[in-house]
């Protein structure tokens, strides 16, 4: 429920009839009056897991609607993650709304338990239409050609659209709703990759080139660029935009018009706004301080930006006595000085160090298993910026089953030959210019 503030914004905005939510993270310790909104009828099911984390949907039906629990689905069928209502309509009519979740890791039995649960939709007694919304993870599926392409789990895939067809479903959203990787597909490809051969006879350096020479073939296929959008500041919500908003349309009315009651609802909206903006200000600023443990890169990136005065680099001066004239001129001003001080090595050989003994058992082995891979994978934060191999931490944790398999075998290698892959000896060092 960690985004419920924006989605209470958006209902807000949108004033929907019916909302879907998959993946809720709701469970048992959730509340029905912490998931609920005002004037809207709830219909929840959580998938309380062992991590609490992840499945879970909940369907909001207008209180202007009459919704009923359809327990002819709802109790008639395993499949883990759905929920079914009916809704009154004029002449008698009834609709039938379904919100069903179905995961990328869905087994064979939970996907034939599904198709299983569509068929019955279409045999619900008094059910004139049929609303089916959700998240079902075919990226296979092209709506807008009719049919479905190669790659991830094709067979599943071909068996749902066999079936929405069959049933006369016609789908109505044929673009993806996130612009975001499709871990699907990158998953079905690591998946695919045999890596014992891949890897057979290849030292460590060479299995990681091979590694990630796959991995960046898959992340341009698959991942879509990212837009760059204007800096706004964070505490900007929808419902301080919209307060904006229509403070400037009133007083394009009151400079239209020249009334005094345009001008009298102009300032009254402006005051609003500006208890709206002082409020959204205060709020924000009380929720990084309350995540600042979990967050912290937030409230310095929050306080930086409230600094009045900020000191760059300006022109520095040369080893001619001339100052740079561009970027480039001055940071090689800086680089060099970077560099002088640190010790100068005369020329040739370096000297040899007297060998040092030390009272410590040589390292013979060290155990570890694909687990214990795949739990470090887990605990990789997904907002930290790539290194230099380019390899991102959330692509690393959204696909840590795939992933771990190849990153054991090249763990394994480096321990057995005693060296790491070269990029692991990589590093940018940046010299941070500090003002005096």
């Amino acid at each position: 429920m960690s985004k419920r503030t924006e989605l209470e914004a958006t209902i807000d905005d949108l004033k929907p009839d019916v909302i879907g939510v998959t993946e809720s993270w709701c469970n048992s310790t959730i509340m029905d009056s912490e998931a609920a909104f005002d004037n809207y009828v709830m219909f929840r099911l959580d998938k309380d897991s062992p991590s609490g984390r992840g499945g879970g949907v909940i369907l909001y039906i207008h209180e202007s609607l009459s919704a009923v629990a359809c327990h002819e689905i709802n109790n008639s069928n395993d499949f883990n993650s759905s929920v079914w209502c009916l809704i009154e309509l004029e002449r008698n009519e009834k609709l039938l709304v379904g919100l069903c979740y179905r995961s990328p890791n869905s087994t064979d039995q939970n996907n034939r338990k599904l198709l299983e649960q569509l068929e019955e939709s279409a045999k619900v007694v008094n059910a004139t239409h049929l609303l089916l919304i959700g998240d079902y993870n075919f990226s296979e599926i092209n709506w807008k050609q009719g049919k479905v392409e190669s790659g991830g789990d094709t067979d599943e895939a071909q068996k749902f659209f066999d079936t929405t067809q069959d049933l006369y479903l016609v789908q109505h959203v044929i673009k993806p709703t996130r612009n975001r990787g499709d871990y699907v597909k990158i998953k079905s490809h690591f998946k695919n990759v045999n890596w014992e051969e891949e890897f057979k006879d290849k030292t460590c350096n060479e299995a990681w080139n091979i590694f990630k020479e796959e991995y960046e073939t898959t992340i341009q296929e698959h991942v879509p660029l990212k837009k760059k959008k204007s800096k706004k500041p964070p505490w900007l919500k929808s419902g301080v935009k919209r307060s904006i908003r229509k403070k400037y349309n009133m007083y394009q009315r009151y400079r239209k018009t020249q009334q005094y009651k345009d001008y009298e609802a102009y300032r009254k909206q402006s005051n609003i706004t500006k208890r709206k903006v002082r409020r959204a200000q205060v709020d924000y600023e009380k929720k990084i301080m309350r995540d600042f443990k979990k967050k912290p890169k937030a409230f310095y990136s929050y306080v930086r930006a409230k600094q009045k005065v900020k000191t760059g680099v300006s022109q520095l001066e040369n080893d001619q006595g001339d100052l740079t004239k561009t970027d480039k001129e001055t940071a090689d001003v800086l680089n060099s000085f970077f560099q002088s001080v640190f010790t100068q090595e005369p020329d040739g050989e370096p000297p040899t160090l007297a060998d040092r003994k030390a009272d410590i058992e040589e390292l013979i082995g060290a155990d570890f298993t694909l687990e214990n891979v795949m739990k470090k994978l887990d605990k990789l934060k997904q907002d930290k910026s790539p290194g230099i191999d380019q390899v991102h931490a959330n692509v690393l944790k959204e696909c840590k089953e795939e992933m771990a398999v190849p990153l054991f075998m090249i763990f394994k290698k480096s321990l057995e030959e005693g060296c790491i892959p070269d990029d692991w000896k990589l590093a940018r060092v940046s010299p941070i210019f500090k003002k005096g």
